[in-house]
């Protein structure tokens, strides 16, 4: 069993609007680096890894708390799983909950 006197680490706070905005546009921008028809080659690993950095950083600017880069990209697969389920049973073509939201279907692949 666990035990009761180990500290346990505080849980960081939800993706604010602002930071999945950031992380969308972002994404946007960067797009063809880490989407594009030759970003899966060896040669651009160290190319869509710096992408990839730049959007962390970009989103740490508008952020309350630190992120990592694997929290970046977990919340960036939530975000396209979201857009597939909403866009799979037409309600993202009813009404946009939010701004990124009603971005092109092409970013989620």
């Amino acid at each position: 069993m666990a035990d009761s006197s180990i500290p346990r680490k505080p849980r960081k706070s939800n993706f604010s609007a602002d930071e999945v905005d950031v992380l969308v546009e972002s994404v946007r921008s960067h797009y063809n680096v880490l989407y594009g028809k030759f970003a899966k080659r060896a040669t651009n690993r160290w190319i869509r890894q710096k992408a990839w950095l730049d959007i962390l950083k970009k989103v740490n600017g508008v952020s309350v708390e630190k992120r990592t880069l694997q929290e970046v990209k977990n919340k960036w697969k939530k975000c396209q799983y979201v857009l597939k389920e909403k866009a799979a049973y037409g309600a993202l073509m009813d009404e946009a909950d939010s701004s990124w939201e009603d971005m092109d279907l092409k970013l989620i692949k």
